[in-house]
């Protein structure tokens, strides 16, 4: 029966050592001794299909991810959020991973015997993996240990029970929040996005590293040229549509249909219809009748269509006005009258399309 090792999916990093989606225990160990100071990664811990555990590791000399768990699950015992049986079995999992490596290094039975060299060879190698197991359970142990010790014989020292998210929120705690539940950083981006909260989110970026945080700050303020150039975020279809968006505010409609061939979401493909509208009433304005009714083909508008036959006619008045006010054979009075029309009538094309831009700025 082939075994089931743990996988780590990581969720959010600023670490350049990191350049995959998924590692397994072992090599994710491996992998946190590498990083630098400052590095952080949100993860989750996955055997199978059942979720084990979701955190955030963020580096300090000398640490690894292993012992950062440790003390986290020792330290949520000792506060009650986590049932101290169900956090043994959960350490007791992963130490399992070092032991199963251990484990695998051995050859599998043949049909040989090894010389009394080789099984000394192998026994040493085998005990000393023992031994290392053994130890790390020696060191938990003596953690929790003391953790007990300041749980039961100090009560006066005993931090109170890990507020929910939900509390967290109420309180207005976004960064302890944030620190507590990592897992939870994408409904808070959000949540604080709804309520414009420009000033929370710039900290969450900023005390929290969190970039996605950073990027609906960037889109909240409107500094579309950045939310195009961010790259270290987590992509989903979420972000990729605003991007699009934001393709869209600088002009760009080509980068935002690329962007929707792949989502193919209604609501991108709606704005990029607006924005071709829009570029559609900017020609009719300079007089450019036939773009106008070149985008037209494609969006197939009825009101748009209408404008184009109102725009037709504009033009053609402007044209007439234009002759008549240069027109010297024409009376003073008569000249200035076409001057007084031509200004009429270009007011009038101007207009064309104002409900589309002024629904443009209160979105």
């Amino acid at each position: 029966m082939v075994r089931t090792l743990i996988e780590v999916k990581i969720e959010t990093t600023n670490a350049i050592r990191v350049t995959r989606q998924r590692y397994t225990y072992v090599e994710f160990e491996e992998l946190s001794e590498d990083l630098r100071p400052g590095d952080f990664v949100t993860f989750t811990l996955i055997h199978g299909k059942k979720q084990l555990y979701q955190g955030k590791f963020q580096k300090v000399q000398g640490l690894t991810v292993h012992e950062s768990i440790e003390l986290r699950i020792c330290e949520m015992i000792e506060k009650g959020s986590v049932k101290k049986k169900n956090g043994k079995h959960l350490l007791y999992l992963l130490d399992q991973e070092f032991q199963a490596l251990s484990h695998e290094s051995l050859p599998i039975k043949s049909t040989f015997s090894p010389s009394k060299k080789q099984e000394l060879s192998l026994f040493s190698s085998f005990m000393h993996g023992k031994k290392r197991w053994k130890l790390g359970v020696g060191l938990l142990l003596i953690v929790c240990l003391v953790g007990a010790y300041f749980l039961f014989s100090r009560t006066d020292r005993l931090s109170p029970a890990l507020p929910s998210y939900d509390t967290l929120i109420e309180q207005k705690d976004y960064q302890e929040a944030f620190k507590q539940y990592p897992q939870k950083e994408e409904a808070l981006v959000e949540q604080l996005y709804k309520e414009e909260a420009e000033q929370e989110l710039f900290e969450l970026y900023q005390k929290g590293h969190s970039t996605l945080a950073y990027f609906y700050y960037l889109f909240l303020t409107e500094q579309w040229e950045k939310v195009t150039e961010m790259k270290e975020i987590p992509q989903n279809t979420t972000v990729q549509g605003m991007r699009g968006y934001a393709y869209l505010a600088q002009g760009k409609i080509e980068e935002a249909e690329l962007i929707n061939q792949v989502l193919n979401n209604d609501t991108l493909s709606d704005q990029i219809k607006q924005a071709k509208k829009r570029m559609a009433y900017e020609y009719l304005r300079d007089k450019d009748i036939s773009s106008a009714e070149s985008i037209n083909k494609e969006l197939n508008d009825s009101e748009l269509e209408e404008d184009i036959q109102v725009a037709k006619s504009i033009v053609n008045l402007l044209h007439k006005y234009q002759e008549d006010k240069e027109n010297t054979k024409l009376s003073k009075e008569e000249r200035k009258e076409a001057e007084r029309n031509f200004t009429l009538w270009t007011s009038n094309l101007n207009q064309l399309g104002g409900d589309l831009d002024d629904t443009r700025r209160t979105k």
